[in-house]
């Protein structure tokens, strides 16, 4: 199955390929308030407003200065339709990778007993790991919705 590979704090992650609806160079955002302490703001996407979350700060790694390779995952949020999108920031693009649905690591409970809901499973390619993650439980729109409405 194909992924979209991405860095955050060095490890390198990964979600399906066909939820992701655009990449864009990390340009800024709007600043808007929000109870959220992931949520950065909104950015212009071809005259929509997108919600920009610091995906390093929503998976709890440590803060980092956005180097010139950070961009903007932009996502359709799952169940909300084609037209709701959330953009996640990302300290780089790696690519489009090819990677097993199961790896060493799946259908080891204790190993998922810790770990978050949305993520899949580790795989291993050309000597490195990958972290395949779900959207489902990264993102929701209801989540979405409360931190726009403040």
């Amino acid at each position: 199955m194909q992924y979209l590979a991405f860095k955050l704090d060095g490890v390198e992650y990964a979600v399906d390929v066909r939820i992701v609806q655009s990449v864009v160079e990390y340009a800024g955002e709007t600043a808007v308030p929000s109870r959220l302490p992931y949520f950065r703001g909104v950015m212009d996407l071809r005259g929509e407003s997108v919600p920009i979350l610091d995906l390093r700060a929503k998976l709890g790694l440590r803060a980092g200065e956005l180097g010139s390779d950070a961009c903007v995952l932009v996502f359709t949020l799952p169940g909300a339709g084609e037209r709701a999108l959330v953009g996640a920031l990302v300290d780089g693009v790696s690519g489009v990778v090819d990677l097993e649905e199961t790896t060493d690591s799946d259908g080891d409970d204790a190993v998922h007993g810790v770990w978050e809901p949305f993520v899949l499973g580790i795989s291993r390619l050309d000597g490195r790991a990958i972290v395949r993650m779900s959207p489902d439980g990264l993102f929701s729109s209801r989540e979405i919705g409360d931190a726009l409405a403040g």
